[in-house]
């Protein structure tokens, strides 16, 4: 878990004797703060499973909780105050690649209808807090995306204020093959940056889009040459102005917690009612997480594109 303690050991503050401090004991997540870009990067690190284990989201809801502490430090003290978060992956390959789908396998072949609920909604307080600048800290939230970001990684893309994507990127909703959808804000999210036509068709269909594909749609705001995002960002930082953090936070306006957790209890209920084949379909996708995340970090290549889903018609 993430401690308590502030950056660099100084206690109340935002600012110590170097301007770039990281935690010291990050496990699957790093936190990094730079006073002088006023700015926090969240990056899941290589050893961070590759999907939203539920492990995982414990780990990030404690992030957030702390990122939180450190920004209300910043305005009590009255030093530089936090002004962005940024969250990121270390590897290359893959930003995540969604859900537990374990954890959802074993809840709908148990009837397991809480504990389903209960990650649900836990995804969609983290959605919640992205969307509100972390919990209503005003902080600018930004995505910077390397890699596969496939369902519930998707999801928490989208739910940045400023979504970047490096070329070479790659965004799916694979949950059409086992017959959900995804169910944490995605078609609230992508009506809030396009329409509503686009989210319902995007929402039920397991096609792979590109990064470039997504900007010209709307979706991704930026697409930068590959290995060029982080300079991008703290560059954006720099150079942006008050009115365009206030532009892209105000296009979220209409998203609350409240439809955020209609969705989710529509989507359990659609999930409790999948029958065997669907299950055996969550199977072979969680065969190739499983796969992707024994092999090494140069072993690149796109997972959703060599899954081979028997019966479960509807894939493009």
């Amino acid at each position: 878990m993430l401690g308590d303690t502030a950056p660099g050991g100084a206690a109340g503050g935002l600012v110590a004797p170097s301007s770039r401090q990281t935690d010291p004991d990050p496990g699957w997540l790093q936190l990094n703060i730079d006073s002088e870009l006023q700015a926090i990067f969240l990056e899941l690190t290589a050893a961070a499973p590759e999907y939203m284990s539920d492990a995982l989201l414990d780990e990030l809801i404690d992030a957030d909780a702390r990122i939180r502490r450190l920004a209300a430090i910043g305005r009590v003290t009255r030093r530089r105050e936090l002004a962005y978060m940024v969250m990121s992956a270390q590897r290359d390959s893959t930003f995540s690649l969604g859900g537990d789908l374990k954890l959802f396998r074993d809840c709908v072949s148990t009837g397991n209808y809480d504990a389903l609920t209960s990650y649900a909604r836990r995804a969609c307080d983290l959605i919640w807090s992205m969307v509100t600048g972390v919990g209503g800290a005003r902080l600018t939230t930004i995505g910077l995306v390397r890699g596969e970001a496939f369902g519930g990684g998707f999801e928490a893309a989208l739910a940045t204020h400023l979504l970047v994507a490096e070329r070479g990127a790659t965004f799916a909703f694979p949950e059409s093959l086992f017959g959900l959808y995804p169910g944490m804000g995605a078609e609230h999210l992508i009506t809030c940056r396009t329409n509503a036509a686009l989210a319902a068709q995007m929402i039920t269909d397991s096609r792979i889009w590109t990064a470039e594909q997504l900007f010209e749609r709307g979706i991704v705001d930026v697409v930068v040459p590959t290995g060029e995002g982080r300079a991008y960002v703290e560059n954006w930082m720099t150079t942006s102005t008050s009115r365009e953090h206030g532009r892209l936070r105000e296009r979220f306006a209409s998203v609350t917690l409240r439809s955020l957790y209609d969705t989710v209890d529509r989507w359990v209920e659609q999930a409790m009612t999948l029958d065997r084949k669907h299950v055996r379909a969550m199977s072979y996708i969680i065969q190739a997480q499983d796969r992707r995340s024994a092999v090494t970090a140069t072993a690149h290549g796109n997972t959703l594109a060599k899954v081979r889903v028997p019966a479960i018609a509807g894939r493009e």
